[in-house]
Parts: C-alpha cells; structure tokens; sequence
C-alpha cells in the first residue's frame, strides 16, 4: 500500500483508527511530501486532527517511532488544531529547521493553541 492509500484509508470518516495503522508514517523522508501531502489534504480537517493527536500520543509511547517529518510537514496545515498538535510532537526535536519553523509559528500563527 502507498503512502497516499494508506492515508486515505484511516483519513475516511468511518474508519475506526488502531495507533498500529500510524506506524507505516514513521520514518518518512523528505521525498514522500509529494505523495504525502495531496492525501494528507484531501482528509477532512477534523480527521486529520484526530489523526495528528494520535501520532503525538503514540510516538510518546513508543520511542522506536519517528513522526518528525510528518509533523513538520503538518505544520502548513490549515487547521489550527492538526498545527498545534504537530508543534506538540516536534517538541523535542533539535533540528534546525524544525526549530526554525517552532519559531516562525510562535511569532506569527494566528491560533493561540498554536
């Protein structure tokens, strides 16, 4: 299954999210925006909520899992409850460009939760 199916498939509404389906967007290089994205957009914003949150919670309980290009990538999202959930994983994270984008979205994001 690809990235963009399997996204599609736990981004339906009716679907029943197990914390096992989230492991497949552990580990995603830079070259799977192109097929992450478009997916990762056509899910309903409160979805892809449910699902940010569900990658934060996991990856805090399994340190075997890296979500951190995800949620970089999560933070352009449009919703503010997928980009403060995303800032939320990326706490720990020492890499510039995260710290960057910390930064920018601490100065500029129009959501408080942000």
């Amino acid at each position: 299954m690809t990235i963009a199916e399997h996204i599609y498939a736990i981004g339906a509404r009716d679907h029943k999210l197990a914390m096992r389906e989230l492991k497949p967007l552990s580990g995603l290089g830079f070259e799977a925006r192109a097929e992450f994205w478009p997916a990762w957009m056509s899910v309903v914003a409160r979805r892809r909520a449910e699902i940010a949150h569900a990658m934060v919670e996991l990856a805090e309980d399994n340190v075997d899992l890296d979500f951190a290009q995800a949620l970089l990538w999560m933070l352009d999202d449009d919703d503010a409850e997928v980009r403060a959930s995303a800032a939320e994983g990326l706490w720990e994270s020492e890499r510039t460009q995260v710290l960057h984008r910390l930064l920018d979205l601490l100065r500029a994001d129009p959501a408080p939760a942000v």
